[in-house]
């Protein structure tokens, strides 16, 4: 079971990082197409944040 804590928590960049992706542009700056590159749905009020499943846009099952 996925723990949905750790789920909210999770940090992109710093996965991204830990992979050994550059996560920062030539001036210093946090690249956005780190984050861009990842689908996300919410609610329609913007709660209940979820990752997709790579290549749709359907919400995980868990």
């Amino acid at each position: 079971m996925i723990n949905l804590k750790l789920l909210a928590e999770f940090d992109v960049y710093e996965f991204a990082e830990a992979c050994g992706v550059d996560t920062r542009t030539r001036s210093g700056h946090r690249d956005g197409g780190i984050s861009a590159g990842i689908r996300k749905t919410s609610d329609s009020d913007g709660s209940n944040l979820r990752f997709c499943r790579p290549g749709s846009w359907e919400p995980p099952t868990y």
